[in-house]
Order: structure tokens, then sequence, then C-alpha cells
């Protein structure tokens, strides 16, 4: 940790002065610009970053030791790294066009708009600046507390038939909220590398972050859940977990109650129910 004095500069101004190994590692010069946060009672400056280009493109190849594993994670990396055109190519491409077309549809505003035999294109049409974080976040809330409420209402279903729609729509609710968290994921880091949007700090896109990240854990774990309950025989244990789940989907709501409303006071009555969940 290093100190810096303040100096008065002038009337109604102070300057501090910045350690030269800070401005050599961001590559700064005389006349640069940089930007202040103020963070509760901490001010953070930070260089300021070049928009991010809107033709930002990259080439993901295609070969005969590509696996169906490799494209999904390198299209997951692409999106959420906020490339606006992304492009498969090669020779061995043609086995996997369905594979790829079914992936695009699997994000939000993630378009193929050329299919050729060695070269699928897709494109990108997210305005960052007009997503509102709050109002996705709500969405994800929904998703999951809904799914909360089917598995509470029927875990213990002795309708095969009925439970079977139920894993199926819950296996579809989990994909949405995968779509979202993707999409979101992607404007958090443009609007983390931009450092413009006057209605967001990174305190609180550091807070969605978070967030998104143990709502896609939740909606995967009620996923699994509803997967596995059929394959548990002894009926005293369903009822168990019927119990624990009624529980969790209380101790949620009132957690997403205080995440929502920034509220402290709701926030601290529900962490002891929290741990009572382990």
């Amino acid at each position: 940790m290093e100190y810096r004095k303040i100096i008065k500069f002038g009337n109604n101004s102070h300057v501090v002065s910045l350690p030269h190994s800070w401005v050599k590692h961001f590559h700064l010069e005389k006349g640069d610009v940089l930007h202040l946060d103020v963070v509760g009672d901490n001010l953070i400056f930070s260089p300021k970053k070049e928009k991010v280009s809107e033709k930002r493109i990259l080439t993901i190849p295609v070969t005969k030791d590509t696996s169906e594993k490799d494209l999904k994670r390198s299209l997951i990396s692409a999106y959420e790294d906020n490339f606006d055109t992304i492009i498969f190519s090669g020779k061995e491409l043609n086995k996997f066009t369905k594979k790829i077309t079914l992936l695009a549809e699997s994000y939000i505003a993630l378009e193929l708009v050329e299919i050729t035999d060695t070269q699928i294109i897709c494109k990108t049409y997210i305005r960052s600046d007009e997503v509102k974080i709050d109002r996705f976040a709500k969405r994800l809330d929904n998703s999951v507390r809904t799914m909360f409420q089917e598995l509470v209402k029927e875990v213990d279903t002795s309708k095969r038939g009925v439970y079977d729609e139920l894993v199926d729509d819950i296996i579809h609710r989990e994909k949405s909220v995968d779509k979202i968290v993707r999409m979101l994921k992607r404007v958090i880091k443009e609007r983390l590398y931009k450092r413009g949007s006057k209605n967001d700090s990174p305190l609180d896109l550091l807070r969605f972050w978070q967030y998104i990240l143990f709502i896609e854990l939740i909606a995967d774990n009620l996923t699994l859940i509803s997967k596995e309950a059929p394959l548990c025989k002894d009926k005293k244990r369903i009822k168990q977990i019927n119990v624990l789940l009624a529980h969790s989907l209380k101790v949620f709501s009132q957690v997403m109650t205080a995440f929502h409303k920034k509220d402290k006071d709701v926030a601290h009555r529900v962490s002891p129910l929290i741990k009572t969940l382990g």
C-alpha cells in the first residue's frame, strides 16, 4: 500500500500524485483521462478505456479434433466477452451445423446470418446501454420462484405422467434462466469495460454479478432435484425433500426481498434462516 499527500492547487482544487508504476502499468501519458468513482467512503480512480468496438469479430476454427463441448465453450466465451460477430469456420463444419444452430437458439439476440459448407456467421444484436439489469434480475427471481413452487406442489405426486410434465417444464425454465444469465454477464462485462453508464457503479455491477451466479446455481440444483426425486422410492425421504423445498422457498423469497429492496434489516433477519439450510 502506498500513501500520497493532498496538495492544494489554486483556490478550490486539490492534487494527488499518481504512483509511477501504476501509470506505467496502464500505459498512461500526460493528458490522458481518468475515471473517478465514489463508492461508499472510497474514491476510486481507474483509467478511461476506449469504447468496445461495434465490430468485434471472432473466428472459431472447426477441425477434425473439435468436439461439441469445444464449440459450446467457445460460443459461451465469445458471447459473454462481447464479440459482435462470431464465425465458425472449417472444412469439418458440416457435421456440426445442426448443433451450432441449436446452440445459437439458446442465446438472447444471437442470430445466424449466413450458413455455408465451411462457414457459419452469427451476429449479436444487444444494446447494452438499453438493458435494464434490475428488471431482468426480477425475471430471474420469478422464474426460480416458480420452479420452487412447482416442485413443492408436485415432488411427492404418485402420478408419473404429471411429474414428467413437471420435469419438462422445470428444464424449460432453467434454459430460460441460462439465456438471461448469459446475456446479463455480457452486459455487465461491457459496462465495466466502458464505464460509461451513470446509473451503475462498479459496486452495483458486482452486486448483480454475484446475484446472477447464485440464481444460476439454484436453478441448476432445482432441475437436478426434479430429475432425481422420482428415483427415490423412500416415501419418508420424499416427504423430507418436500419439507426442505418448502422451507427453502420461504427463505429464498425473503432473500430476494432484501436484495431487490436493498433492505439491510431484512437481510440481517433472514441470515440465520439461510444457515438452517446447510
